[in-house]
Order: C-alpha cells, then structure tokens, then sequence
C-alpha cells in the first residue's frame, strides 16, 4: 500500500460499477482494490490493508450486511454501503451493524469522492488530495472562499403549521444533513442561523456539489431548499469570516427560489472545464452591493416555490 495514499476496497458484483470506482477514485489519487463477490471481499481483507471498504448492499451469494459485520469482526477499516434508493431499512440495518456511512445508488462520483474522504477522516486514516482549508484559516488577512448561503423555503409558515415540537425536531433534522454534507465536501461552518447556514470551502466547486448534496438530504425530509454562493476574498476575524464576498452570496440567495442554486459569474467562469451545467437567469440587482451582476442556476435546478 502506498505511503502517501489510502487504500480502498471496492465490492461489487456489477463490472462496470467496479471499473467506473476505481478510474475515478484512482485519478483522485485513492489507491483501489476490487472484488466481485462475498468470497472475494473476504480473501482480500484477509490478505490486505484496507482503510475503507465500498460494499455493495444486494449482491449474490453472501451480501454486504454479512460481510459488513465480518469486516468488522476482522478489521479496523471502515466501511460504505452502497444501497438501492428504496432500501431505506437496510441501510438503517447496515449502519447498526457497523457501517460508517451510505451511497445510494444511481450515485454522483463526486459524492462518493466526498463521502469517502470524509469517512477517512472521521476514523483517522490517510487521506489524499485534501483542500487546504483548514491550514488557509489558520493565518489572519484575507483569503479568498467560496461561500455558501443555504435557507429553508417557506420555515415561518411550516414551523406555524407543524408546531413548535414538530419543527424543532424536522429542524434538527435538517441540521444534521446540512453539517453532514459540509463536511463531506471539505468545508466549514462559518454560521447557523436558524433555517439557515453560512459556510465556506476552498473551491467553488465543492460548494456546488455541497448545495447539491444538501437539496437531496433535505428534500427526503419535505423541504425546499434554495442557495447562494459566490466565490471572493473574505477577512479572518478569529473563528468568524466577514467581508463582501459574504455580503454577495447572501443577496444571491434571497433571489433564489425554493430548488435553486444560484451563482455568481465569477463561480460559473472559475468552473470552467467542469461537468457542472449551469443556466443563466439574467441581471440582478442586489441589494445593498450596487451594480448588476448576472446570475446562473446549476442545471436541473427548479423553481418550485417562491421566497
């Protein structure tokens, strides 16, 4: 095993989901196994080191609840689940036998990417490819973030309906997969406000990818979300985080709509190259900052309901 990379098992009895793992998790510089079956995972664990292993839930012969709990019998390393969308027992089922975290299938890679690092660092294992964020708020100045503004749709009206009992635990809820998410994608907690965060990563396109993730977290429990995010130089002041570029996400938002992820130009032409598709919505005005700036949505995302 390589002394500057962690070392990732893959189990799944489907061939190209294995290949499709490994090409992306290799070229982000994770070192890979695979295996196709319950006899294979064991004769690898037996014979590797491993710091995670991605096992696939549903496989013939013996499945991943089974080899969860050998894995865990026999070893330190970590372990992801990969399930069904419509598997939600077993995934309560595998994550009570000793799994760390779960992907559901159809999955976005860069998810997987982001849920496997973060797995590696709750446990304490290598990791590769970090972001820096956190030796870049270290120091004092000024440095430049990508900052995310996230709010629930409609809270006031929701939390009147439900009662105060009722929405604080949906809340809590919402809370948790908000926190999840950030630290999956490498980001930080700058803020809560509510119904709402404030965070920050070092590249505009874990932001993205975090909004994402957050929308799908959030939509299982019944919620809209809608974000802003804008990528610019913002000012340390000790644990906290003040200047324009907070200002600027934070106006992007309040012209979101519930199901938007809107964006700054300056995200949309830092993310050239990617494979993030994004729609312009026109010039805004916003408020407070002055002159006008165009605005973009990631792709797909709706407007489902108003402010």
């Amino acid at each position: 095993m390589s002394q500057d990379q962690p070392h990732v098992l893959i189990v799944d009895d489907e061939a190209d989901i294995r290949a499709t793992l490994q090409d992306y998790l290799e070229v982000n510089a994770i070192t890979t196994s695979v295996a196709a079956n319950g006899n294979e995972c064991r004769r690898a664990i037996g014979e590797g080191d491993f710091d995670l292993v991605l096992l696939d839930l549903k496989m013939p012969g013996e499945d991943g609840l089974s080899l969860c709990r050998h894995i865990r019998a026999t070893s330190d390393c970590a372990v992801i689940m990969i399930t069904g969308v419509s598997e939600a027992m077993d995934r309560v089922v595998g994550l009570e036998v000793g799994a760390d975290d779960y992907i559901s299938k159809p999955f976005d890679l860069r998810e997987v990417l982001a849920r496997v690092r973060s797995v590696l660092r709750r446990s304490g294992q290598r990791q590769a490819g970090g972001n820096g964020l956190a030796e870049k708020l270290s120091g004092s100045g000024r440095v430049l973030l990508s900052v995310l503004f996230t709010d629930i749709v409609g809270s006031t009206t929701l939390a009147k309906t439900m009662g105060d009992k009722a929405w604080s635990n949906l809340l809590k809820q919402h809370d948790e997969h908000v926190r999840a998410a950030v630290e999956d994608f490498g980001g930080i907690e700058v803020k809560a406000m509510g119904d709402g965060f404030v965070t920050a990563f070092d590249m505009p396109g874990s932001a993205v990818a975090c909004a994402q993730s957050i929308r799908r977290r959030v939509s299982d429990l019944g919620l809209a979300l809608r974000a802003g995010i804008h990528t610019g130089e913002c000012e340390l002041h000790g644990d906290d985080l003040a200047g324009i570029a907070l200002h600027v996400a934070a106006r992007i938002m309040d012209k979101a709509k519930g199901g938007d992820i809107l964006v700054s130009r300056t995200v949309t032409d830092l993310m050239l190259g990617t494979d993030v598709v994004f729609a312009e919505r026109g010039r805004f005005t916003l408020r407070g900052i002055g002159k006008e700036w165009r605005l973009f949505a990631v792709s797909g995302e709706g407007q489902t309901a108003d402010n």
